[in-house]
């Protein structure tokens, strides 16, 4: 497959998810919604920078550079298998990532419930190729980025919850802010201007839900925002994400496609405000050279691997579909043979109650336990015939008397 053929193949793949899940068509040639720009970048624009800081544990090195080490949460640990972790040697409360992944974190509060072994199980799974977001979603930043894991130092305010502010910038500057709350269990959100004054819309509604009270301004706004300004200068498009604990501001992560591109906006307006306020590339960039790209075979190949995994990906919906399937019929198996074992008690249950035999003279009738013997009522020819059978009887019985009695 050539870069042509393979562009063609992620194209359609991806209007199709664009169409089924925000219900209109994907326009490339003239994009006008934020979220058609955040596709027309994820396909036509291939910046190195990009891949570096959606590393979770290489955006470290450019944090460090641009605005400081103190603004990053503490590093515990890296490793490039799950196996390799020492546990013991971790505190007892600890936050285990994926680097490359997208709400593939483990938050643990108190190590001495955390099964270990589910742990790694869980860390091996996202560490599969297919569980990079590009395979899924064609988000190129993630395609290069060698799977790690780390472990950050667990963070939270004095009310123990963790506010996480999203500041959204557009060709290097910061427009507006989402406040998300309750991130473990509701993950509400709401959004400010730069003003700090309380939008009424969603971007993204459905990752989370509305979160209807107001958030103070922080006293280090200001600073974030300037933070969120020096990041945001050195890309087209880019989310900053920050957390504020005792007035500390630490970097959450940067995000390059909010939501993969295809979150709903309400009103769907401001899907429109959004995109006004992105001026795309006149120019398109699309793959960089690193040097196992020059192999040509190697080339091919990688991109051959868009259609093998997305393949297999689709293979494995299917298989759990048909595997759910499976274990449905099995459920009615096992209850249409539970109704029949059912009924045939309940048959053997009656015989119990009532039940009767019939025979040339008589009828048996059992209730409850209870025999009932009646004799059937014969007709007068029936009589007539049983008294000539009797006396019938009654000769040949009187005649083999007398013959034996003329052989003594």
């Amino acid at each position: 497959m050539t870069l042509e053929e393979n562009l063609k193949f992620k194209e359609d793949v991806i209007k199709e998810q664009f169409k089924k899940r925000l219900g209109y068509e994907l326009n490339l040639d003239n994009p006008k919604t934020f979220n058609e720009k955040i596709q027309w970048l994820k396909l036509y624009y291939n910046d190195p920078l990009m891949t570096k800081c959606a590393d979770k544990y290489l955006v470290r090195e450019f944090i460090k550079d641009i605005i400081g080490e103190e603004y990053l949460i503490p590093l515990i640990g890296v490793w490039d298998r799950p196996e390799d972790i020492d546990f013991n040697m971790l505190p007892n409360q600890f936050v285990l990532k994926v680097n490359w992944g997208s709400g593939q974190n483990i938050i643990v509060k108190d190590k001495s419930i955390l099964n270990i072994k589910d742990t790694i199980n869980q860390l091996k799974e996202w560490m599969k190729i297919q569980n990079n977001n590009y395979y899924s979603s064609f988000e190129w930043q993630y395609k290069n980025i060698k799977p790690k894991i780390i472990c950050e130092k667990y963070i939270e305010q004095l009310d123990g919850q963790l506010y996480d502010y999203k500041v959204f910038c557009f060709n290097g500057v910061p427009k507006y802010i989402q406040v998300n709350v309750d991130l473990v269990f509701n993950n509400k959100g709401v959004i400010y201007d730069c003003n700090w004054i309380k939008q009424d819309f969603l971007a993204g509604s459905t990752a989370y839900k509305k979160y209807n009270g107001d958030i103070i301004k922080p006293h280090c706004f200001d600073n974030m925002l300037a933070l969120a300004t020096v990041i945001s200068s050195y890309f087209i498009n880019v989310r900053v994400d920050f957390y504020i604990i005792n007035n500390n501001i630490f970097l959450g992560e940067l995000t390059f496609t909010h939501q993969n591109g295809m979150g709903k906006f309400e009103p769907i307006e401001w899907d429109y405000k959004f995109g006004e306020l992105l001026e795309l590339p006149k120019n398109k960039n699309i793959e960089y050279s690193k040097d196992y790209f020059y192999e040509s075979i190697l080339q091919e190949q990688s991109y051959n691997l868009d259609i093998l995994v997305t393949d297999y990906k689709k293979l494995l919906i299917e298989n759990k579909n048909l595997n759910t399937r499976f274990s449905r019929l099995e459920m009615e198996k096992d209850s249409i043979l539970l109704d029949l074992e059912k009924e045939k008690n309940d048959i053997n249950n009656w015989k119990h109650i009532f039940s009767f035999y019939n025979s040339e003279d008589k009828f048996i009738i059992y209730i409850f336990g209870i025999r009932f013997l009646m004799k059937k009522k014969q007709s007068r020819a029936e009589q007539s015939r049983a008294e000539q059978s009797r006396a019938e009887q009654s000769r040949a019985e009187q005649s083999r008397a007398e013959q034996s009695s003329r052989i003594l």
